[in-house]
């Protein structure tokens, strides 16, 4: 019922008349060239009659074809621009899959882009994390509350095979023990040194990498896990170095001459410098830096200065040799010794 009151009445009932109005016209034609025998294109009377009725049927189809262009859009629309609809309509189908098929990949590089946003957020949050924690650990060292900080190696302790397992406890008791007598003596015994951890399991999983070494040698580290305060327990891990021997006792690391007359100043940087020498060649043969210095040795302070004086009062060009002062192995540490000798008592 709807479509009947929505439907275009006016238009409708004009259509009929127009219809109505060509075929009457078109019958009166007919009938009054019939009476009179007439005949056109030199047709006969009941052919021109024929014909005078297709181009009636004619005229209604013309009629009516006009009168839709005339009072519809539509109709032009459809009657004259159709083909070219058609292409538009076409070229916009094609447009369209491409839209969709780049908002697809759009949409794809968007979910990627929010995976990629979503790990920078996570590793943003760690670093803020660490950052954190660094302050705290800045603020504490400013306090002079930090006793051992995180990497640093506290004690050691080299295994000869073969190692049988009631030997790991006692090692490991050795090893807490060596590293609260250290701590003990950087505080000068002014404070009770802390109270050294190990994870539950160590003494199985030591155990088990010195039986899988291969390495007549071995050394057990004791590794600071984190940074610890004075009053709290130090957290370590032991890490298990395969080790050889890489210096004997007394062998040549290196040795430079020194000319005489240098200032004293000139003389410590140049002594630095051959040290500096003998720690490259250690780490070049495979003596492993220590984590926290970056070294792998030490001298003390009044042979290094005692050697200066040798440079610094100096007659003549001096040379000094750095020697092994025991034997050096993988782990460490390289201790050395200093000799001189003058180019005149060489002469």
């Amino acid at each position: 019922m709807a479509l009947l009151f929505e439907a275009n009445w006016g238009f409708i009932i004009s259509l009929l008349l127009l219809s109505g109005g060509i075929a009457f016209l078109g019958d009166l034609i007919g009938r009054r060239i019939g009476r009179r025998r007439v005949s056109l294109f030199g047709l006969r009377p009941r052919h021109t009659s024929s014909l005078i009725t297709v181009i009636t049927a004619l005229s209604i189809t013309l009629g009516t074809l006009f009168a839709l262009a005339v009072m519809s859009d539509s109709v032009r629309t459809a009657l004259f621009r159709m083909k070219f609809i058609q292409r538009q309509v076409t070229e916009l189908t094609s447009e369209l899959e491409k839209k969709t098929e780049e908002h697809a990949s759009m949409k794809q590089s968007l979910f990627e882009a929010q995976g990629e946003l979503g790990a920078l957020e996570r590793q943003r949050i760690h670093l803020e994390e660490e950052i954190e924690e660094m302050k705290r650990g800045l603020e504490q060292l400013r306090e002079g509350r930090i006793v051992v900080v995180a990497k640093e190696i506290l004690a050691q302790i080299g295994l000869d095979r073969p190692v049988l397992s009631e030997d790991i406890s006692p090692t490991l008791e050795a090893l807490r023990q060596n590293a609260s007598f250290a701590l003990s003596e950087r505080s000068l015994g002014r404070e009770i040194p802390p109270e050294i951890l190990l994870a539950p399991g160590t003494s199985e999983k030591v155990l088990q990498a010195l039986e899988e070494s291969r390495k007549e040698r071995n050394v057990l580290r004791l590794v600071v896990e984190e940074n610890a305060i004075y009053g709290e327990p130090v957290m370590c891990r032991v890490d298990i170095i395969e080790s050889e021997k890489i210096y004997s006792p007394r062998e040549e690391l290196v040795r430079q001459t020194f000319p005489a007359g240098l200032d004293r100043s000139q003389a410590e940087q140049d002594l630095y410098g051959l040290l500096l020498q003998v720690n490259r060649k250690a780490v070049a043969e495979g003596v492993l830096r220590d984590p926290i210095r970056g070294t792998v040795g030490n001298l003390e302070g009044t042979d290094f200065f005692e050697a200066v004086d040798w440079i610094d009062s100096a007659p003549s060009p001096v040379t000094i040799t750095v020697r092994a002062a025991e034997e050096v192995y993988t782990e460490g540490p390289v201790k050395v010794l200093l000799e001189h000798f003058f180019e005149e008592e060489y002469k």
